[in-house]
């Protein structure tokens, strides 16, 4: 059954990514030619999908909540202040990063990866034979790794999007870049942020920019630059079918790319890349040694499954985190260790359905949240251990890379000792510094704050979707 259900769960995968293929692929550079329909029929089926998805956005979080008539109330709890119905609510979300003149004189690049399906419990079992991280071994011990920090969600784009939009994901809401917000040009967006404070902004993907239509969407989100998978393969001029899987390029060429941009860089970059490999069917290219993988008996005895199929899956995984390592070996052994902060982090944690975990609630949703600063700007006496999930990434990220920068963010700085810090996953799944919980199922005073934070969250990341945007417009009724 295990088997028949991965199966069929890869065939649907792949059925829905080849539709989009078909639907129109992102094969040339010239954005007006990936604009064009193939033809009146395949333009009908690609709308209609659209228009179903766009209806199953058209839900309310505000009115199925207590906080209905009195969002002042979810304000007040998510900022910890009292805030009033006569109070600019988004003021209150609105935060400033303290001027700090090395930032200024450095304006570091800012790097920003999200790994497919890179969950942190399997790191667990690391050893030298069974060598699941690679070269990110070095890393991860050097510099600040978060480990009690969940997914948004738990799948690539419902974690994607959020994090981008500084909210927490909502729970069953359709994909925005597939709604009727799909030309939302959202006021919170972190590439803003960024592209504000002078920096420029690319956002690249692996694969297919058509995918999710995340190409276009993240346009409207202050990213300069949209590249995919085809640029890739322009810039560093690799044979194509050499160097893809039947997700996109493999990891290594991605991260070459980002090198490439970085190295001939004018201004400061702003990076966020979406890698494409530890996904079915996990291929890893033929000249690819790996290390060793013998998983241990502990492992062996918590799988779910085909053995040979997780083996397989497994070895993927080996890849795209050892790619990583490569990656920020190659940051580090050169000039932009001096004036490059990156951040790796990862959509979900997928393989969970693979392995039975002595507690599930508190480890299945698990993944990492790491963190390079250069030696000048490094903050020394971090927490590791303080709750958090995707919602809290970049407003980190803008207390450590930005001067006197204005940002909106439902989650927090996880360096702020002075306020509350909680992870949310859209499955319910909360975790706080005082253990994880279901919603609405607490056991202690933190969790109980947590849990109210959680309700606040959500409205509020469902008001900056749906009613700030037409406030702006002067729509809002």
């Amino acid at each position: 059954w295990e088997q028949h259900k991965k199966t069929d769960e890869y065939l649907i995968d792949k059925l829905m990514h080849d539709s989009n293929s078909l639907l129109g692929s992102n094969f040339k550079r010239n954005k007006f030619v990936n604009e064009l329909s193939n033809n009146g029929v395949i333009a009908f089926i690609k709308a209609t999908k659209l228009y179903k998805k766009s209806k199953s956005a058209k839900y309310d979080l505000i009115k199925s909540t207590k906080f209905e008539g009195k969002m002042n109330e979810a304000f007040s709890v998510l900022t910890q202040k009292n805030i009033s119905k006569d109070d600019n609510y988004i003021e209150s979300i609105t935060y400033k990063t303290q001027k700090n003149e090395i930032l200024e004189q450095i304006k570091p690049h800012v790097v920003v990866v999200m790994v497919e399906s890179f969950g942190l419990p399997i790191i667990k079992y690391q050893s030298e034979s069974f060598n699941i991280l690679g070269k990110l071994q070095k890393h991860f011990k050097e510099d600040t790794l978060f480990t009690n920090f969940i997914s948004a969600s738990n799948g690539t784009i419902v974690s994607l999007e959020p994090l981008l939009l500084n909210i927490t994901a909502r729970p069953n809401s359709t994909s925005l870049g597939q709604s009727k917000y799909q030309y939302t040009s959202f006021t919170q967006a972190a590439a803003k942020v960024y592209k504000d404070a002078g920096y420029e902004t690319s956002f690249i993907y692996g694969g297919d920019l058509k995918w999710r239509n995340v190409g276009k969407f993240m346009s409207f989100q202050g990213f300069d630059n949209q590249n995919g998978k085809i640029d890739i393969i322009k810039s560093l001029n690799i044979d194509e079918k050499k160097s893809s899987h039947d997700w996109g390029v493999f990891d290594q060429y991605s991260y070459d790319y980002v090198i490439k941009l970085l190295k001939e860089a004018k201004k400061p970059q702003f990076i966020f890349l979406l890698t494409t490999n530890n996904h079915p069917p996990f291929k890893t290219p033929k000249e690819y040694k790996h290390n060793s993988l013998v998983a241990p008996q502990d492992l062996k005895e918590k799988m779910v499954g085909d053995k040979e199929l997780i083996q397989k899956r497994l070895l993927d995984y080996q890849y795209a985190l050892d790619m990583a390592g490569v990656f920020m070996d190659k940051v580090k052994n050169s000039k932009l260790k001096n004036n490059t902060v990156v951040a790796i982090t990862a959509d979900n944690n997928t393989i969970e359905g693979r392995i039975r975990y002595e507690n599930q609630l508190s480890t299945s949703k698990k993944i990492p949240f790491y963190l390079y600063m250069p030696e000048s700007i490094k903050v020394q006496n971090i927490d590791t251990k303080v709750a958090g999930s995707h919602k809290d990434i970049f407003p980190t990220l803008y207390n450590q890379t930005l001067s006197n920068s204005t940002y909106i963010s439902v989650g927090k700085n996880l360096l702020d000792k002075n306020t509350r810090h909680c992870g949310f996953n859209d499955k319910g799944i909360i975790i706080s510094d005082n253990g994880a919980f279901y919603h609405n199922k607490i056991t202690n005073n933190m969790q109980n704050e947590c849990n109210k934070e959680y309700d606040s969250a959500l409205v509020i990341s469902d008001w900056l979707i749906r009613v700030y945007p037409e406030m702006i417009k002067g729509t809002y009724k």
